[in-house]
């Protein structure tokens, strides 16, 4: 699966930079801003987690991890609208959700706004962090965000009161 493919390759150059028995706060902490998608989330929340370099690796290198994440849909209209016309979702959401939990056990309910309030980069703030989704229900593109957006059309982060 490409996605899977190019988080692996991310998670081993981040080896290849940083050392395999580096965590990822380690190299969280090298950065202000932290953008990903599809496979390359489970990278960050790996290092969210403050997993070693070798562990988030083991998520794409260990079969049985790999499915309980990338379990696919079994709803009919999302694989005909797939076969038929190349669209929507590929995996399932729901199983998706109790695997990143299991894997995640720190993080893996943890706002991400909460997640970073520790975690500080190079100008000495949180880290802010950059979720870009799809939604197959309404056709767009969906971010999440640790932080407050820099203009009120770009929403909101899910910040603590």
């Amino acid at each position: 699966m490409p996605y899977r493919a190019w988080a692996l390759i991310e998670v081993r150059a981040l080896i290849n930079l940083y050392g395999k028995d580096t965590t990822g706060h380690q190299v969280l902490r090298n950065f202000d801003l932290v953008a990903a998608n599809s496979g390359g989330s489970l990278v960050l929340a790996g290092l969210v987690e403050d997993l070693p370099l070798t562990a988030i690796l083991q998520y794409f290198l260990d079969e049985d991890d790999r499915r309980s994440i990338f379990s696919p849909t079994s709803k009919l209209g999302d694989d005909f609208l797939r076969l038929a016309l190349g669209i929507g979702p590929k995996y399932s959401a729901t199983a998706k959700l109790p695997a990143i939990e299991h894997l995640l056990p720190k993080t893996g309910d943890v706002s991400l706004a909460g997640c970073m309030d520790k975690i500080n980069g190079p100008n000495g703030a949180p880290v802010h962090l950059l979720i870009v989704g799809f939604d197959y229900d309404h056709n767009r593109a969906v971010f999440f965000r640790s932080a407050k957006a820099g203009s009120p059309d770009w929403g909101e982060a899910n910040l603590p009161a």
